[in-house]
């Protein structure tokens, strides 16, 4: 897994990947559509899962005061339309924070939709016996849109150009957490092989964009 740098505050942290606890008892479930962007839950009603890291560990500063940060995910080829998504940071263990299962986590640490590098945004393939926002995220093709809407109103579509499934222990880190370089998204879920003693899967399945 990647490492979390606790010891300096100078760039804000990269975190492990997601994992998705509890999934469904078929995996062959992936194609199931999932219902997401009907009344969502509002972001109170779920502090008890997003853990802010805050300033004493990271550095929380690393975002302006004004950033326009992504509220909406939609993905129409697997059947996600308006998903919430919500600022998450790194639990103490290094993993990445991942909300409940019908909304999506922005790693808020790393660029918003407008900057420079890579925009990271991780859900849920299940949790808890609920399909998450991701379920289907193996699904998505080349070329498929994905379309994100900041808080300043502004709806930004991009092109998805690869989908890997890769090990958690090898995720490409100047690829997924780059602060730098032409706007990028990246879309994170679990994958590959459930361990049912450790509760995680191996791998992490990955999507890569560019905006249209």
């Amino acid at each position: 897994m990647l490492t979390v740098a606790t010891t300096t505050t100078a760039s804000p942290p990269f975190p492990n990947p997601t994992s998705s606890p509890n999934p469904t008892s078929d995996p062959s479930l992936a194609t199931t559509t999932v219902p997401v962007g009907a009344e969502p839950r509002p972001v109170a009603s779920i502090a008890g899962l997003i853990t802010d890291v805050g300033s004493a560990t990271y550095d929380a500063g690393a975002q302006p005061a004004d950033v326009a940060e992504p509220i909406l995910l939609s993905i129409p080829d697997i059947g996600v339309e308006n998903a919430s998504v919500v600022p998450v940071g790194v639990l103490p263990d290094g993993r990445f924070e991942v909300p409940e299962a019908r909304m999506v986590g922005w790693y808020r640490f790393g660029p918003a939709p407008a900057d420079d590098g890579v925009t990271v945004l991780a859900a849920h393939l299940n949790y808890d016996g609920v399909n998450g926002v991701f379920r289907r995220l193996t699904d998505v093709d080349i070329d498929d849109q994905v379309t994100v809407t900041t808080a300043d109103g502004q709806t930004r579509t991009y092109r998805v150009t690869e989908r890997r499934v890769i090990d958690k222990n090898q995720l490409p880190p100047d690829e997924i957490w780059a602060r730098s370089g032409a706007p990028r998204l990246v879309l994170i879920t679990c994958g590959g092989r459930y361990d049912a003693e450790r509760r995680s899967y191996d791998d992490n399945v990955v999507v890569f964009a560019v905006p249209i």
